[in-house]
């Protein structure tokens, strides 16, 4: 259980393994929900994110509407975002890999892999990695670790740390690392 959901002090909690787990008589009711609101409004969803739909569901705390109006939004994201493959044959992908500005660092004490974005390299090639830039070399290694790295059941998530060493406080990007945890958190939930 402890692997599975993450309790909290205030008595709120986080299921943190999503597949190859059995789920609760809670969370089989709101999936049935989901299901009917899916039914009564034609929505399809493509193959991918019918896995995701407990994930939806628990990131707006079981309401059903916002789960696929989320879900919605996230197809039509990955829908325009990846209209282009993202790929490590990609020049400027591979000279962010190559100066290690986006780095996996190893995994936490819960096995996840952790994801390292050194801010300082960013900034010191900010004419090269542009808002946009970043946000497709971290897709790609997120696309990367929730394909090769996770193990369903086991591991299913992965930690991202923004390492803002000899980045000074003017020189900081607030707006594009804003941008990108608010893309981020919206759809890879």
């Amino acid at each position: 259980e402890a692997d599975v959901t993450q309790h909290f002090k205030s008595g709120d909690k986080e299921r943190k393994i999503y597949t190859c787990t059995k789920l609760n008589p809670d969370e089989l009711e709101a999936i049935s929900a989901f299901r009917a609101y899916q039914n009564q409004n034609g929505i399809v969803l493509p193959p991918m994110m019918e896995p995701r739909i407990m994930r939806y569901l628990s990131h707006t705390r079981g309401d059903v509407q916002k789960a696929a109006a989320c879900m919605q939004d996230t197809i039509e994201w990955r829908k325009e975002f990846f209209a282009s493959p993202i790929s490590d044959e990609d020049p400027q992908l591979r000279k962010a890999l190559e100066h290690g500005m986006l780095w996996f660092l190893g995994r936490d004490h819960g096995l996840r892999p952790v994801l390292l974005l050194r801010v300082h390299i960013a900034v010191k090639y900010a004419e090269v990695y542009t808002p946009e830039a970043m946000l497709r070399l971290i897709a790609f290694c997120m696309e990367f670790t929730s394909r090769h790295v996770w193990v369903p059941g086991k591991v299913e998530s992965q930690v991202v740390c923004i390492d803002l060493d000899k980045v000074g406080v003017m020189s900081l990007p607030m707006n594009a690392l804003k941008g990108l945890v608010n893309t981020l958190s919206k759809n890879y939930v």
